[in-house]
Order: structure tokens, then sequence, then C-alpha cells
């Protein structure tokens, strides 16, 4: 009997709640979560099948546009299963489930190729652009190195600066 705990709750007063004429919310003392709006959030979420990682301009990005050759793209996100990037209205769009070989680059001069495939693309009027989501083809010979620059840019998220004009000495 010594642990038994009692709660009255008939002790407990009530909030005084009142609707609002404009959206029929309820307001009180407490905070009020709209569930809908909530589960909508959660949906979103849980949508995903691995966790993305918003990129914007961390590496130079081209992919092969049929008929143009290499297009620079900015990549926007990227998770384990796959990428984004938004691309130009100039230079064209892809359609779904087509084929986009793309080239990460680590500087001028080297880059990591892979092929990927075209999961959905939407017009973003406002920027200009237009957005494509990819998935990664995986094989045997990309599985590894694919996998590895994921890591390596979740690894560096937190702790990425921009350059604001720090002075750089080339001793060639």
């Amino acid at each position: 009997m010594d642990n038994l705990v009692v709660v009255d709750f008939a002790k407990k007063t009530r909030k005084k709640v009142e609707k609002t004429k404009s959206n029929n919310s309820v307001k009180s003392e407490g905070s009020v979560v709209c569930i809908a709006e909530e589960r909508k959030q959660r949906t979103m979420k849980d949508r995903r099948r691995a966790k993305r990682i918003i990129l914007t301009e961390y590496f130079s990005a081209y992919v092969q546009v049929p008929g143009k050759g290499l297009q620079e793209v900015v990549l926007y996100d990227l998770s384990k299963k796959g990428l984004a990037f938004d691309m130009t209205q100039t230079s064209g769009c892809f359609n779904k489930n087509e084929i986009i070989r793309i080239r990460i680059y680590l500087n001028n001069y080297t880059y990591f190729p892979f092929n990927t495939k075209v999961a959905h693309t939407r017009h973003i009027e406002e920027e200009g652009v237009y957005r494509v989501g990819t998935e990664f083809l995986i094989n045997k010979w990309n599985r590894y190195p694919l996998n590895s620059f994921v890591d390596f840019v979740k690894s560096i998220n937190s702790e990425i600066k921009i350059d604001v004009g720090d002075m750089v000495i080339n001793y060639r």
C-alpha cells in the first residue's frame, strides 16, 4: 500500500474553450494541434523510403541531354535510393522512367559517373527550373561507390561551411 498513488481527477478544473468565428477552430490556454495537418505531415514524412540530404551546390553535376550534350544541373537532394536535381527550362526536361547518365564532379576534371532512372519531374515556374527526382540504378560495380558517396555527404553535412571570400594562396 505504500507505493499507491491516487490522482483525484474530480478536482481538475476545466479550461474555458471558445470557438473563433473565422474558422471554427478551438482556442484554449493549452496548445491545440490540428490532427489532420499533423497526419498529413507524418504521411509525407513516412512516404520517403530513405532519409534525404538537401544539397545546394555542394558538387558540380552534369547530365547527358539527348541532342544537347552535357548540361549542368544543380543537385537538390540525395538519399541512399537516389537524388533530385534542378535543370533550367532551356535545357529541356526528362520523362518518367527515362535513363539518365549523371556525372558528379569532385573538382574541375575528376567525376563520378552513374546511371539513374527518372521517378518524377515537376516544373517549378517561380524558379524557372524543372526538378527531376531519380532513382539510382545500382549494380555490382557501383553499389559500393554510390553508398560511400552518400555516406560521405551525410558525414560532412553538418560541418560544411560556405566560403565568403577567404584568401586562397596557390604555390604552384
